[in-house]
């Protein structure tokens, strides 16, 4: 995890210029699309007739579910995010042992349990965001951090968008 005052984390008041980035993006991505030289960006790629899988839709992250990952002691953490936190330390590779109570933990950790995903229109595509991130602002996995919330729901938007003007 890296401190959220670090030169290099974006803050708050960069959200304007990100979020017009972004709808610059979506007009680049549109016209390479009609020049039939595709430019992929993944968050702007959505499949509204099929969707994410039904795990993606209500917990949004894979984190200590879908995925692991492995420090190079050997160390079994939820994701890439969580190395180094003892209290997510599921186990070790050498040792064999992985500690399937993390596992349960994260696999229950959804967009339903709290109030602000509830309402959310983008939770059925987002599904609550990265587990990591919330541990990291608010030292819960159920919470999401506004900042994170509103680029997702602008990533969503421009997809929208592009899947609107090109279906016309």
């Amino acid at each position: 995890m890296s401190d959220a005052s670090a030169s290099w984390v974006i803050q708050n008041e960069e959200l304007d210029v990100l979020t017009q980035q972004y709808e610059l993006l979506a007009e680049f991505v549109l016209e390479s699309r009609q020049r039939k030289d595709p430019l992929y960006f993944h968050h702007f790629d959505i499949d509204l007739r099929r969707g994410p899988c039904l795990g993606k839709r209500l917990s949004g992250c894979g984190a200590g579910v879908h995925y692991l990952a492995v420090s190079p002691e050997g160390d079994i953490y939820p994701c890439h995010q969580f190395v180094g936190q003892a209290e997510f330390r599921m186990g070790d590779v050498f040792a064999g042992e992985l500690n399937s109570d993390l596992t349960h933990t994260f696999e229950h950790v959804n967009f339903d349990m709290n109030s602000v995903c509830r309402t959310c229109f983008a939770r059925y595509q987002c599904g609550g965001g990265c587990h990591a991130n919330h541990w990291q602002i608010h030292h819960t996995l159920l919470y999401p951090d506004d900042f994170s919330c509103q680029l997702i729901r602008k990533r969503l938007e421009c997809a929208l968008y592009l899947e609107a003007t090109e279906s016309m």
